[in-house]
């Protein structure tokens, strides 16, 4: 059986036994959303590295606490998230506020979204994305992009699922307002 093949339960006894180079297998496998969640927090490609190092730092010195009540990944997620939250807490970035805006048509009545190419409705996303606080982005992140459920992204965050419910719904509302009012702009600008 290739090392690759292990489930990450076997990974993980094999790395509680001492036999660390298994670890190497499961930042393989987390690495690319490690870096994603971390940059939805921190907003920056450096500060972002630098979480997902340090939370597989982490993770890896703290592996014998895992007790695999949940999944790997969830525990993992955890772990960068306060990481990511520590590190912008550390640098203290000014938010930037959302302001309104309403629904965007052109001059023919179609949706604006429609306008564009798969490519840049995904850049104006992650623009919009960007611009959210950071549990906003983050919870985001994990229900959409991750598409975790409300009781692990609770077990990542440790908000309620309500909040969390609340949280992801004002985070939706200000991405629609925030990609109507940029749309809008690029439209008139186009005109």
């Amino acid at each position: 059986m290739s090392e690759t093949s292990y489930t990450e339960e076997e990974l993980i006894t094999f790395i509680k036994k001492g036999e660390s180079a298994y670890f190497r297998h499961l930042v393989d496998r987390h690495k690319s959303y490690v870096y994603t969640l971390a940059l939805r927090v921190v907003c920056s490609h450096e500060d972002a590295q630098e979480v997902a190092q340090d939370s597989f730092i982490k993770a890896y010195n703290n592996i014998s606490s895992f007790k695999g009540d949940a999944k790997f990944s969830t525990w993992l997620y955890r772990i960068v998230f306060n990481t990511a939250i520590s590190k912008k807490r550390k640098k203290r970035l000014p938010e930037t506020d959302i302001e309104k805006a309403s629904g965007v048509l052109d001059a023919d009545g179609m949706n604006s979204s429609e306008l564009l190419s798969q490519k840049e409705r995904r850049a104006w996303i992650n623009k919009a994305i960007e611009r959210l606080p950071e549990d906003d982005a983050f919870l985001i992140t994990l229900y959409y992009f991750q598409e975790l459920t409300l009781e692990e992204i609770e077990k990542i965050t440790g908000f309620a699922p309500n909040n969390v419910k609340v949280k992801i719904f004002r985070a939706r509302k200000k991405l629609a307002e925030w990609l109507g009012k940029c749309l809008q702009e690029e439209i008139t600008s186009l005109t």
